[in-house]
């Protein structure tokens, strides 16, 4: 309800979205299908968006379709696993997220990660016939790798 991203609408719109355009460079976003491999089934979408390459910053989304798997930890793990790919792999620096007041969940799922708050962003998206505020968050790389290797050490402790 809360994703301002437009979705293909059709069979045929999918297939185009999905095709290689004929741009050359790098892409502007990386959408991955989040499975649910216990139910062996697609529940949804996680992605970088906006990729800006120069700065090696980018918009982080997720969406999970299917309401039977909210608030069972599933957008906790793939934001975690998001971000590892952003950061691990693909060298981003700094990873942001935009966040509708309404949609506590979300920011909840984002706090809980590790996410730092920015700040609210008046009336940034339009959402049934209302201008929303959004809480803006954002994630950068030596922080992830500080959190990270504060759980390793803790890891290694427990051992």
């Amino acid at each position: 309800h809360y994703a301002r991203n437009v979705h293909p609408n059709t069979l045929e719109d999918v297939k185009k979205w999905l095709k290689p355009d004929d741009r050359h460079g790098p892409p502007e976003w990386i959408v991955m299908t989040i499975w649910h491999k216990k139910d062996k089934k697609p529940i949804g979408s996680v992605g970088l968006g906006d990729i800006k390459w120069f700065n090696r910053w980018s918009n982080a989304f997720i969406q999970i379709g299917e309401k039977d798997y909210w608030g069972k930890g599933v957008a906790t793990e793939a934001t975690e696993l998001l971000l590892q790919y952003a950061f691990e792999e693909v060298n981003l620096n700094k990873v942001s997220g935009q966040i509708i007041l309404d949609n506590v969940g979300s920011w909840k799922v984002a706090e809980k990660i590790g996410f730092k708050f920015e700040g609210i962003l008046e009336q940034e998206f339009y959402v049934d016939g209302e201008y929303k505020d959004v809480r803006r968050y954002s994630y950068t790389k030596d922080r992830w790798m500080e959190n990270k290797k504060k759980e390793e050490n803790k890891e290694k402790e427990a051992d």
